[in-house]
């Protein structure tokens, strides 16, 4: 149905007809005549029944749904109510995409103290597990009142994973009264954030398997004076982001007193990202304050997120973080490959796309002596860019790049190690931590150094030894726990290895498939496509080309050669 209408009774005037009639041919071609909006059907899908209005506030399907719904595997819409119920304390309900509505589970009534088996108030959303099963959170109740973490089966099976412990002067082991909603990271584990509680009283960070494994991964500091270092009352959940690290946002705390933006690795090392700057008497500043609303990773890499307090109007801000990614040098989110000529000691670097070649590239400056070799890039400052560390091939002395982009800003000589120990990794943790790791040349011993700020901090050795013949040319998050694994390669054979690490003791291992020629060594670990996982690039001992291979775990998906550097050029970062 178009636009124009009939009037009765009513003779247009020439210029009305006319314009009437270059409308209709103007619909008629389809020349530019646009159309308002129309309106889309909307239906109320359910209604939640009337509660009574005295105690204990029963129905029977639940009544005030806070969290988002989730739309899971068969196809229909699952979410919580906060209230109502044949206990007044909340439900989950399923809802068919024909509009048919299921009352799955009806929370159950508080005791004298405030305490029950399962929770009450289920505030966030649920999340559907890559097991099929439904996993979510209760504010408050529980055996101790201080909320639960559950799991629902998809048939309506109830199981109270784990009961919030009751606090003592404000203070626990493992938090109190969650309020965000779970997320399932990449190691398969569930991963949240209560508002209160902890060794500190001001909050937690915590690990819960499938299974029921609970684990408190950090506690948030107590504040002096509304202030403190890390953040304080996590109410949003967390995200992973496509480095792998887990990020999330507090409420208060900081250095500002308004508020942080925070990272996790799995390994339960803590970093303060952003902290949000003290407001004015009038509750304004530059950035934003008290970020509740939590954060998302757009496509451009960068955190987003919203503060509902401050700025310069008091009314809130829309803020973005810029990541920081292990060796890019050119500060596009996407890591570079880094040469070295081994006849002239210069280093030159291709800044890559996300593809299988690169965008352009740069030398470095200045240019090095033909008797340092690189043997990895990592932020050993720091400041979010990258820097260069070598080995002399001579002495095996270690010396250090700190870099701005391509330019090298500072120089020193690092602590060495003993005669016989090689570089063969460096491992970029981020905020200036990394490790790096050495090989004996005599024995295949691996030792590995803790070095933050440029200054190595203490080390450790890793057991077992390999067998001869394998020496380690990388490392990567090849099983998606968030921690480095090993990766070997064969002289021989060319058949690549991976030692799964829980810092020095060995997990598991797996063999790289396929296996790769002898004739073409990895030089470089890197994630080329950005999907999140190591990808591998290698180079021809004797000709000098280049392959990669890009990689699912510890599969080859696919592959192919990138364009040559030339004569004398060997890759030799980031690995």
């Amino acid at each position: 149905m178009n636009t124009l209408h009939r009037t009765r009774n009513r003779i247009a005037s020439p210029l009305t007809s006319r314009w009437l009639c270059r409308l209709a041919l103007m619909a008629f071609f389809g020349l530019g005549l646009s159309r308002p909006a129309q309106a889309q059907a909307f239906v109320t899908v359910h209604q939640f029944s009337a509660r009574p209005s005295q105690p204990p506030y029963s129905n029977t399907d639940g009544a005030n749904p806070y969290g988002s719904l989730l739309q899971a595997s068969d196809g229909s819409f699952y979410g919580t109510a906060v209230s109502g119920g044949f206990a007044g304390t909340g439900t989950i309900y399923r809802v068919a995409p024909s509009g048919a509505f299921t009352t799955l589970y009806s929370f159950s009534a508080l005791d004298s103290a405030a305490n029950n088996y399962d929770g009450i108030a289920p505030v966030a959303g649920l999340i559907q597990a890559s097991d099929g099963n439904f996993y979510g959170i209760a504010a408050a109740g529980g055996a101790n009142g201080k909320g639960t973490i559950f799991q629902l089966t998809p048939t309506g099976g109830f199981t109270t994973l784990h009961s919030f412990s009751a606090l003592n002067n404000g203070v626990n082991a493992d938090g109190a009264f969650p309020y965000a909603r779970l997320l399932q990271a990449s190691d398969g584990n569930l991963y949240g954030t209560t508002l209160s509680g902890g060794i500190e009283g001001a909050g937690t960070i915590y690990q819960i398997t499938p299974s029921g494994a609970f684990t408190t991964l950090y506690s948030f500091s107590a504040l002096n004076n509304g202030t403190n270092a890390d953040g304080a009352y996590p109410y949003a959940g967390l995200i992973q982001a496509n480095d792998g690290n887990l990020y999330g946002t507090t409420a208060r705390g900081g250095i500002g007193g308004t508020g942080t933006i925070f990272q996790i690795e799995f390994g339960a090392i803590f970093f303060t990202t952003y902290s949000f700057s003290a407001t004015s008497s009038a509750i304004t500043n530059y950035d934003g304050d008290n970020p509740v609303g939590g954060l998302i990773q757009a496509s451009d890499g960068n955190l987003y997120g919203t503060a509902s307090l401050g700025g310069y109007n008091g009314s809130g801000t829309v803020f973005s973080l810029g990541l920081t990614y292990p060796g890019d040098f050119n500060g596009d989110n996407i890591p570079d490959l880094l040469f070295q000529n081994a006849s002239t000691g210069q280093l030159a670097v291709w800044f890559m796309n996300g593809g299988a070649a690169p965008s352009g590239g740069s030398y470095l400056t200045p240019t090095q002596d033909p008797a340092w070799h690189a043997v990895g890039d990592a932020d050993f400052d720091g400041n979010g860019a990258p820097d260069i560390l070598f080995q002399n091939t001579s002495t095996g002395q270690l010396a250090l790049w700190l870099m701005n982009g391509t330019q090298a800003t500072n120089d020193f000589l690092f602590t060495s190690p003993p005669a016989g120990w090689n570089v063969v990794a460096v491992h970029d943790l981020g905020h200036g931590i990394c490790f790096v790791f050495f090989q004996n040349a005599s024995s295949g011993q691996i030792a590995v150094w803790v070095v933050e700020d440029s200054i190595p901090l203490g080390g450790f050795y890793i057991s077992p030894i390999p067998p001869a013949g394998w020496t380690v040319v990388g490392t990567g998050d090849f099983n998606g726990d968030g921690l480095p694994d090993l990766l070997f390669q064969n002289s021989s054979t060319g058949q690549l290895s991976v030692w799964f690490m829980n810092g020095a003791t060995v997990i598991g291992t797996a063999n790289i498939t396929p296996t790769q020629d002898p004739a073409w060594k990895c030089v470089a670990v890197l994630d080329l496509n950005k999907d999140g996982k190591p990808d591998l690039v290698f180079q021809n001992t004797s000709t000098g080309q280049i392959a990669y291979w890009l990689m699912n775990g510890v599969t080859a998906t696919t592959g192919g050669f990138l364009p040559s550097q030339g004569a004398g050029w060997q890759v030799v970062g980031p690995h």
